[in-house]
């Protein structure tokens, strides 16, 4: 099976998961959205050829986080957004803290295992660390411009202004992140940019999209 079809089946495998969860407790969707997040940050040293371009194997989690954070949005309020968002950077600094200590260890002499977890954790806890600011840091920017352009816009052009501070957040977040975490890791810094920048503009535009049409439904209900 190549890997185009294993990654399409992934993401099914991945967002169907958080759509089954979306009617469950905002802390069931909170717990699959840490463990994504969780598994993102450990998948990502994988690298892999995909549509021509050389990508990581994690991108798929962060479409399942992003489809998750909005299911939390779309039900419950914003105190349960923040108290994922919290969780999720909690679970990273554990993570990025357990790899530190992993790794300071002195292993037994010839134990290859030792060898692998060196090799493998060293990155880790620069990348969680860069992945926990960067999301924090972006989330924060994201809620700015979003406040400025309804400040500018009042009620009018609700879905327009969702769409650019969604593609923008996640365009920035890709780039930073990329750039911070992966640089000199990864194979091809742009093509890992690009692929992951595309895809979370894609599910970021579908999330918005269902929304939509969900409003539109419920709109339609009622007249």
């Amino acid at each position: 099976m190549n890997n185009e079809i294993l990654f399409l089946c992934h993401v099914v495998w991945v967002s169907g998961l958080a759509f089954a969860c979306r009617k469950r407790s905002s802390e069931v969707q909170t717990l699959l959205m840490v463990l994504y997040g969780v598994l993102g940050n450990v998948m990502v040293l994988k690298q892999m050829v995909l549509f021509g371009l050389e990508v990581t194997t994690a991108d798929v989690y962060a479409v399942g986080v992003i489809l998750i954070l909005n299911y939390i949005r779309e039900a419950y309020d914003d105190h349960a957004v923040h108290k994922a968002m919290l969780l999720s950077f909690t679970a990273l600094t554990i993570l990025a803290l357990s790899a530190w200590f992993q790794i300071a260890y002195t292993g037994l002499e010839g134990d290859s295992l030792n060898q692998a977890y060196d090799h493998i954790m060293s990155p880790f806890p620069r990348i969680v660390v860069v992945s926990a600011v960067v999301y924090l840091a972006v989330q924060y920017l994201d809620n700015i411009l979003f406040s400025w352009m309804k400040r500018k816009c009042g009620a009018q052009y609700l879905i327009p202004r969702i769409v650019l501070s969604l593609v923008l957040s996640q365009w920035l977040d890709t780039i930073l992140f990329t750039f911070g975490a992966l640089h000199g890791i990864a194979s091809s810094i742009w093509h890992i940019v690009l692929f992951s920048g595309l895809i979370k503009t894609i599910c970021s535009l579908l999330v918005v999209a269902n929304a939509a049409i969900g409003h539109k439904f419920l709109e339609d209900r009622h007249v």
